[in-house]
């Protein structure tokens, strides 16, 4: 039912969040805030620390967002799967040796 005043709403779950929904695509949310470790350290510690000791910094962004994508919380879960990460995030193979 519509609230008083309001002689029409719309009661769909992408309205009364404000957004659109997007076919095949899943939302998600974060319900805490950044610690100012993880905002330095990124999603997964020691990641942006060993793209910078190796110069592929630059890369850093790519991925991070594979590690979001593919559920990598850890250093390990990363080399456990280098090459997709590498490949994804476009970074060549002949700069790969240099994260191994």
């Amino acid at each position: 039912p519509c609230p008083p005043m309001q002689p029409s709403c719309d009661l769909s779950p992408a309205s009364s969040w404000g957004a659109s929904p997007v076919d095949g695509e899943t939302a998600f949310r974060r319900w805490q805030s950044l610690s100012d470790n993880e905002e330095r350290n990124g999603p997964v510690p020691g990641l942006r620390a060993l793209l910078d000791d190796a110069g592929l910094s630059s890369y850093t962004a790519a991925v991070e967002a594979w590690c979001g994508r593919a559920g990598a919380a850890f250093l390990a879960e990363v080399g456990e799967e280098l090459d997709g990460a590498c490949g994804e995030a476009g970074i060549p193979e002949a700069k790969r040796d240099a994260l191994r």
